[in-house]
């Protein structure tokens, strides 16, 4: 049975603004250039180990590009029985379109992330495939290869949306991937010095890990809220790290779970395992401030760590309560002091447009992030992510001002109806007005310890961008080579 696992081309519209497309088990969406294909490896690896007499390829197209056409045309020659199509969320109407035509080819599609509602997805775009995967991917898919390899049809596999004679019927819960007794990740049947080439000719040269699925906590505009967590084990992660590190030539990783440090045990594992090992590699992670830990933060920054991100989202308990998050102000300066005491970097995501958000809540958020000593952040766009809680809550009661899942990521528009904000732009007046204040006052604090060429420098500037107006220097900043950028921000930074 010949099968191709294949992974579209990059979203065109993106692509000229320089980002890649994203499809992975917990996120779909854009970053820059030299992004993995780490789930798709899982997938690869669980397939060919688990499937008898399969002969799998697999092709990331986003590397060379190809045109719907073409790819048509590649399948035919090469006479595959079986494709497999990843589809992003947010590039679901681009992906689509690499199905094949053919009717004697068995057409699966996996939407990721594995969470997104999968009936509306039928019902809006309508997919030209014969099998979509529900909220697993691994473990369905190949019990629905074995069944078809058997049997010449998919009948009786669970975790799916099956088609026949154009009626859409689902085939019950999935039957969860065990990552205990997954396959090792194909990872050599990917190119992945190419992937490390071009993230360095990008200035891009931190590696995107995943090796946790779900999560237990109930943010609301989070698709993986209150999931099963499943994850990889300790060695495994160590072994795919070295493999990474030493075969391959990554020194920067990213592990992009929810919350790396959720089980300790297994977090100094791995810690314990990089340091046994040599592994010379700087990484950084993310982590809620209630799991922050000194003995395992001290053995996080020996084994290479050299920041954290905490997602806060906002100061203001009311906002805080509308997104469900419950962090302590005393918990987050604590968690704050305690990743710089092991020489760690403590960083915060920031998000604006969350219900109930005024200018005094935003203001309330500025005075939060000076008493706990947020230095470096980041801030987003809150949208309703499809499968999240915030995206039930805003469907059932008819809020969601825009169905097309592929322009969720563009944000030129309000997504939902929102009780204070009437339009995009007043919510980016407030993010940018949130930026400027906090620039100036983080440079202020950095000058007043330390008066240097550098952070008097720094602190001018970020005050000519504090009174420059609307957001010119904004503008002028996205314009910039990435070469520039990585200069003015270790000058305007460090």
């Amino acid at each position: 049975m010949k099968v191709l696992l294949y992974n579209p081309p990059n979203e065109p519209i993106k692509l000229a603004e320089g980002l890649w497309t994203v499809r992975e088990y917990k996120h779909s969406g854009f970053n820059i250039p030299g992004i993995n294909v780490i789930s798709m490896a899982r997938i690869a690896g669980d397939l060919r180990e688990k499937v008898s007499g399969i002969q799998l390829t697999v092709q990331d197209a986003r590397i060379q590009g190809q045109s719907p056409e073409a790819f048509y045309t590649m399948v035919a020659s090469n006479h595959f029985d079986v494709v497999i199509t990843l589809a992003g969320c947010f590039t679901i109407k681009h992906d689509l379109q690499y199905i094949p035509p053919q009717k004697n080819i068995l057409k699966i599609v996996c939407p990721l992330p594995a969470s997104i509602p999968v009936d509306e997805l039928v019902e809006q775009y309508r997919p030209a495939a014969d099998v979509l995967t529900t909220t697993e991917v691994n473990q369905p898919l190949v019990e629905a290869l074995i069944e078809y390899a058997a049997n010449g049809e998919i009948t009786r596999t669970a975790g799916l949306m099956v088609r026949k004679r154009n009626v859409w019927s689902n085939t019950g819960p999935a039957n969860l991937t065990d990552w205990s007794k997954a396959a090792p990740a194909a990872f050599e049947l990917f190119p992945f010095k190419t992937y490390l080439d071009i993230q360095t000719k990008n200035k891009n040269i931190k590696f995107l890990y995943l090796t946790q699925f779900g999560c237990p906590y109930g943010c609301s505009y989070c698709s993986q809220a209150k999931q099963r967590l499943q994850m990889i084990d300790a060695k495994t992660v160590v072994e795919e790290l070295q493999y990474f590190v030493d075969t391959i030539g990554f020194k920067n990783i990213s592990f992009i779970d929810n919350e790396f440090p959720i089980v300790k045990k297994r977090s100094i594992q791995i810690c314990k395992g990089i340091i046994k090992r040599g592994l010379q590699f700087s990484w950084t992670c993310s982590n809620r401030v209630e799991l922050a830990n000194d003995q395992l933060y001290a053995l996080m920054s020996q084994s290479g760590c050299k920041s954290i991100l905490y997602g806060l989202e906002t100061g203001d308990p009311d906002l805080k309560k509308n997104i469900n998050k419950t962090h302590d102000e005393k918990i987050v300066k604590s968690a704050i002091d305690l990743t710089r005491k092991h020489k760690m970097i403590p960083s915060s995501f920031l998000m604006f447009g969350i219900p109930g958000e005024t200018k005094d809540s935003v203001r309330t958020t500025l005075a939060f992030l000076k008493r706990v000593g947020v230095e470096h952040f980041s801030t987003s766009i809150l949208f309703p992510t499809p499968g999240s809680p915030l995206y039930r809550e805003l469907k059932s009661r008819g809020k969601l001002k825009e169905t097309d899942w592929s322009v969720y990521k563009y944000q030129t528009e309000l997504l939902f109806e929102h009780d204070q904000y009437t339009s995009i732009k007043d919510v980016k007046r407030n993010q940018l007005w949130l930026t400027k204040r906090m620039f100036v006052h983080v440079a202020y604090r950095k000058m007043k310890a330390k008066k240097t060429v550098m952070t008097i420098a720094a602190f001018c500037a970020y005050f000519l961008y504090w009174i420059s107006p609307s957001d010119l220097l904004f503008t002028i900043w996205k314009r910039l080579p990435v070469s520039m950028k990585s200069v003015f921000k270790r000058i305007l930074v460090t």
